[in-house]
């Protein structure tokens, strides 16, 4: 009898020491089926803002120049952007670039101008849809964008002049535990040729 118990309260160390070494992975969710559900994570608001205390939360970006507006370790889950722009070139549109990397990646993922990125290449147009629009002079987007070990958002200013205000919230989770190996990252690229021909395909 004495063995058996022995046995038995060995299982349930070797069990327990098991699922002590194996690494949780999270299963955080944003369905709004379980809204009403508490999570195990931080919402974080990253934002523009005035360093010196004030109301001024705009920052500036010069010709040419990258500002870096988001710079965070993971494991985290973005679920807003918003962004606003006072840009005197009228084609800032296409011409104000937001690149994101993921998890140390020296290529970013995301790689577009803010007008197509926001599906409005050609110009500022009101709309509202689920998961990205245009509203009252502002861009957003629903977006859920998954990372593991660090998020870092980019805005480069390729106008020919300076971009006098930037305003951006990013909203997202900091979570305990990494996403598994299935979660797929979110992935955005642009890119143009001057010129196709007609005996050529072209590559969208």
């Amino acid at each position: 009898m004495k063995k058996k118990l022995n046995f038995g309260l060995l299982a349930v160390i070797t069990i327990l020491a098991y699922f002590s070494c194996t690494e949780q992975k999270s299963s955080f969710s944003l369905d709004s089926g379980s809204i009403y559900q508490l999570r195990d994570a931080e919402l974080i608001q990253v934002s523009s803002h005035d360093t010196t205390g004030g109301n001024n939360d705009r920052i500036n970006i010069h010709q040419g120049e990258t500002a870096r507006i988001m710079d965070v370790e993971g494991p985290g889950l973005i679920t807003r952007m918003w962004f606003t722009i006072d840009s005197r070139d009228p084609d800032f549109l296409r011409n104000i670039i937001i690149r994101i990397y993921w998890d140390g990646e020296e290529t970013p993922s995301v790689d577009t101008p803010v007008g197509d990125f926001f599906a409005s290449p050609f110009g500022y147009k009101h709309y509202v849809a689920e998961n990205i629009g245009m509203s009252s002079g502002g861009y957003y987007s629903y977006f859920p964008m998954p990372f593991n070990k660090r998020a870092v958002m980019e805005i480069t200013n390729d106008t020919d002049q300076e971009v006098y205000a930037f305003y951006s919230h990013i909203n997202y989770y900091k979570l305990k535990h990494p996403f598994d190996e299935n979660t797929g990252y979110f992935h955005a690229q642009w890119h143009r040729d001057l010129r196709t021909t007609s005996d050529e395909n072209y590559t969208v």
